[in-house]
C-alpha cells in the first residue's frame, strides 16, 4: 500500500504512514509523529469548570461543547444564560389512573400516556371501551389502537362522499362508475369461473391478464350489461386486437361480425 506524507502539528516534522491510517482507529498518526507530541499538543486544552471553578482536561473536539468537569457540576448550573428548565404537566395513566408529571416536550410528541413501564406493558394486553363516531353504538378494542368506528361499515359511510377529504365534487365518469360497480366486479367472476379461468381463443389458463369482453357490445344493447351469456373470456392480446377488428367494421358502417375472432 503506498505511503503519504504528512506532517506533525507539534514538532512540525515530516513523516510517512500507510494510506489505510487515515480511516482505521489510529487516525490521529496523521496528524502526529509520536504519542509525546500528540500529548503535549492535547494537555495545553486544560480548562475551568463554570460551576465549580475546577480545572479539567477537555479533549479538542469538546472545546466548544464541554464546560463543567462531571455531570452533577452540569445539573447544578443555576442562572446559566442558556440554560432552559424543563417544565411539567400533570397526566393521568390510562392503565392504573394515577396521576404523574410528565415533561411537556415528551406531551407533545405523543408520550407522557403511562406513568411506568409496568402500565405501559399490561396496555398492550388489556381492553378499552369507545363510542362509534359514525352509530354511535359502544364497542371494545385494544388500548394501543386510536378506534373512532365500530366496524368497517362504518367507516365508509363516514369516509365516504362529501364527507371524504379526497372528494371533487363527483368527477368520477359514469363509465368508471359501472365498471367499478358491484354489479359489474360480478358479472366479471362468473364469467371467469363459468370459463374455468381460461382465454376462449389462444387457451391461456389463470393468467393474470384475463379480461371479460362483452359478445353484443353495450352501444347496441344495454340491457345485456349484466347477462353471463353475453360474455366471454379473453386474454389482454385478444381482446384488444377483437376491438380492433370491431372498430374497422363501424368505422366501414357494416353489420357487426360476432364471430370475427373466432
Amino acid at each position: 500500500m503506498p505511503k503519504v506524507k504528512c506532517i506533525c502539528e507539534t514538532c512540525k516534522k515530516e513523516y510517512l504512514i500507510q494510506q489505510w491510517y487515515f480511516r482505521g482507529a489510529f487516525r490521529w498518526q496523521t496528524k502526529f509523529c509520536s504519542q509525546w507530541c500528540r500529548a503535549e499538543k492535547t494537555t495545553q486544552n486544560n480548562c475551568v469548570c463554570r460551576t465549580c471553578g475546577k480545572e479539567f482536561y477537555k479533549y479538542p473536539c469538546e472545546i466548544s461543547v464541554n464546560n463543567y468537569c462531571s455531570r452533577e457540576c452540569y445539573k447544578k448550573r443555576v442562572g446559566h444564560p442558556n440554560h432552559q428548565f424543563p417544565t411539567y404537566v400533570e397526566k393521568k395513566c390510562l392503565t392504573c389512573g394515577k396521576k404523574f408529571k410528565a415533561k411537556s416536550s415528551q406531551v407533545k410528541r405523543g408520550f407522557g400516556i403511562y406513568c411506568s413501564k409496568d402500565c405501559f406493558n399490561k396496555s398492550k394486553n388489556g381492553k378499552t371501551k369507545s363510542i362509534c363516531l359514525q352509530c354511535g353504538a359502544e364497542f371494545i378494542h385494544p388500548r394501543t389502537r386510536n378506534a373512532k368506528y365500530c366496524s368497517n361499515k362504518c367507516r365508509g359511510i363516514a369516509t365516504s362522499k362529501e364527507k371524504s377529504v379526497l372528494w371533487k365534487g363527483g368527477k368520477t365518469s359514469k363509465i368508471m362508475q359501472f365498471r367499478t360497480s358491484s354489479k359489474m366486479i360480478n358479472w366479471r367472476k362468473q364469467v371467469f369461473e363459468r370459463d374455468n379461468y381460461t382465454c376462449q381463443k389462444c387457451g391461456k389458463k389463470k393468467s393474470g391478464h384475463l379480461q371479460a369482453h362483452h359478445i353484443i357490445p353495450l352501444s347496441r344493447d344495454f340491457s345485456l350489461a349484466y347477462d353471463i351469456s353475453n360474455g366471454i373470456t379473453l386474454c389482454e392480446d385478444c381482446h384488444y386486437s377483437y376491438h380492433a377488428k370491431l372498430k374497422k367494421q363501424l368505422m366501414k358502417n357494416k353489420q357487426i361480425d360476432l364471430f370475427v375472432c373466432f
